[in-house]
């Protein structure tokens, strides 16, 4: 007998439920085992909570998913703010399946309460504004941060949630929600949806900055000639330095495609890849050919190899404001478009520069695909050159509300008349359409209240 006491009893071990099971399934069946034991014990019973949609029309934040940001680790906060909202949105699928299940054993009165989603969001929104530069819900917080803090201290704390559904978000979030780039950046690009309350809630992140639909057509002027003087708005993209609120260095449209296009790929002052002008830079059908002012030619963009200091000659070149930047706000402002063609010069509104040798009509010889279809001088047309409709102004609202393919043709057409054709009877303004749509591109992106702010 005193043997058997002195035997060791093996310690009880918790039964793990089998992997393809979850914790709520498992709970389940040992509701129902217990449920009989339990009767005498039930609350009163409550009111289906239902399917945990908003009985409002939230207020919208629509953006589209930067194709940069192709991991939670990557995103800022707009874009985990989206993702969070899908992490509710798994919470509240699951909450409905849960409350069926009650409902089947009548326990009515074990109805889990729905999440307000979008009043969530926006709890993140305001504390976000209060402090944009420290108050960041973005992915190094959420790959950083232990599991409790995030639990207790952000999502519990600042969604306003209690502990329990703030650990069910915490874990959908991390582990259920995914970036679904495939969906997300297949274009046409889709729109995505922050949701917030109808009476509060928000239609852009920063409820004190201007965003481009509220912009003025001088604002729009303004984000597109906007030129940061200092030297780092000009160093290659290894070199950039960030600004503390993520938004890198401001740069105004023109400025941002020359950088990006001739000195983005630099480093060190050597180039990582030839510049590549588009063909708004380069034409000389809007630029001329002088050298001081002129088109930027190929020959200058062939004569820098790969790992190739860029010249100071070339650096001024590509910085140097041209004339197609004027025309594209003449554009925006509705200005009436003047066809006057020179047969010389085979270019729109600009005489030939008398005091430059490139400038003059044996370089014409070069572009003699620059005539209409029947052989008819562009300056013989005339009347027939002028736009078909009047020209209007673009202000932030009217940009928005015209899609990109109506305004990249009517900014084409303002620049070069479609009656000029090339050899093969092709409008002559098709190879513009790169260079047009990549100001377009850069309009939308454009960190609006800071170029303003800074313009001043």
């Amino acid at each position: 007998m005193a043997d058997n006491k002195d035997e060791e009893v093996p310690a009880a071990e918790e039964d793990k439920p089998k992997e393809e099971e979850s914790k709520d399934d498992v709970k389940e069946k040992d509701e129902k085992k217990g449920d009989d034991k339990a009767h005498k014990f039930r609350g009163p019973a409550k009111d289906d909570p239902g399917d945990g949609l908003p009985t409002y029309d939230p207020k919208e934040i629509e953006f589209k998913w930067n194709k940069d940001m192709k991991d939670k680790k990557s995103c800022d906060t707009l874009h985990m703010l989206y993702l969070l909202q899908l992490a509710l949105n798994l919470v509240r699928l699951r909450t409905i399946e849960r409350n069926k299940y009650f409902k089947s054993i009548g326990r009515s009165d074990r109805f889990i309460n729905q999440l307000d989603n979008p009043q969530i969001i926006e709890h993140f929104l305001d504390w976000h504004n209060a402090d944009k530069e420290n108050n960041k819900f973005d992915g190094d917080l959420l790959d950083k941060s232990e599991k409790l803090p995030m639990i207790n201290n952000i999502i519990s704390e600042i969604g306003d949630v209690k502990k329990g559904p703030a650990t069910k978000i915490y874990t959908k979030l991390k582990k259920d929600v995914v970036i679904e780039t495939t969906t997300w950046l297949e274009l046409p690009q889709p729109k995505l949806k922050l949701k917030s309350t109808a009476k509060t809630g928000y239609t852009k992140l920063y409820k004190g900055e201007k965003v481009i639909g509220e912009c003025t057509t001088a604002d729009i002027v303004t984000l597109l000639t906007y030129v940061n003087p200092s030297d780092d708005a000009w160093a290659g993209e290894h070199e950039e330095k960030k600004q503390d609120d993520d938004k890198g260095i401001l740069r105004g449209v023109f400025q941002s495609i020359k950088w990006s296009n001739n000195f983005k790929s630099t480093q060190g002052g050597a180039s990582i890849k030839k510049p590549k002008p588009s063909a708004l830079e380069m034409d000389f059908i809007l630029n001329g050919k002088d050298k001081t002012n002129g088109a930027i030619l190929k020959k200058n963009t062939d004569a820098i190899a790969k790992d190739n200091p860029i010249t100071d000659e070339y650096k001024a070149m590509a910085k140097r404001k041209r004339r197609w930047e004027d025309l594209i706000v003449a554009f925006f402002e509705g200005k009436p478009r003047e066809w006057k063609y020179n047969d010389d010069t085979c270019s729109f509104d600009r005489p030939a520069d008398p005091n430059d040798p490139d400038d003059d009509i044996k370089a014409a010889a070069k572009i003699k695909v620059h005539i209409v279809k029947d052989g008819t001088k562009p300056s013989d047309l005339g009347d027939e050159l002028k736009p078909k409709e009047e020209c209007k102004p673009y202000d932030g609202a009217r940009f928005e509300a015209t899609s990109v393919k109506q305004l990249c043709q009517e900014c084409m057409d303002y620049l070069i008349p479609p009656q000029v054709q090339n050899s093969k009877g092709k409008p002559f303004n098709t190879k513009l359409r790169g260079g047009v749509n990549q100001i377009l591109r850069e309009l939308k992106k454009v960190y609006v209240q800071g170029i303003l702010e800074a313009a001043k």
